[in-house]
């Protein structure tokens, strides 16, 4: 079985590819997303894989137009609570072609043993405001 770590390296390459499909398979569902936002939190909650392609896809987007060419886990701290279910909190760096940092941003996952492979089944994030910050600012 492999780790979470391991996990998280197919996740950041998928990211890097920009496969929605791809990524979108990495997902546990029912999942929801608690996003920070500047007044509060967004939560979104999507009860299927064809639910939550487009969110991906959007997010895809928006990362086209910044540039953004990879994620880097500046910290990942994962935890394998029972053989079936983990958590990771991990601290990205988001970067253009030329290294360049785009902006930084802490996620907290909740995983999942779906069919033997880790699945993302929940994200507490606080990125949307970096986001649409970088992309006043594009």
């Amino acid at each position: 079985m492999s780790s979470i770590d391991d996990f998280f390296e197919e996740y950041r390459t998928t990211f890097a590819r920009y496969d929605a499909d791809a990524l979108a398979a990495l997902f546990a569902f029912p999942f929801q997303a608690v996003s920070a936002t500047d007044d509060g939190a967004a939560i979104t909650a999507s009860a299927t894989v064809d639910e939550w392609r487009p969110v991906l896809e959007g997010l895809l987007g928006m990362y086209r137009t910044l540039g953004v060419a990879e994620g880097e886990p500046l910290q990942l701290h994962s935890t394998e609570l029972t053989e079936q279910t983990g958590s990771a909190r991990v601290h990205w760096q988001l970067r253009r072609d030329d290294g360049s940092t785009i902006y930084e941003f802490t996620a907290v996952y909740t995983l999942a043993r779906v069919n033997g492979a880790w699945r993302v089944a929940g994200i507490v994030h606080d990125e949307l405001p970096k986001l649409q910050a970088a992309l006043a600012s594009a």
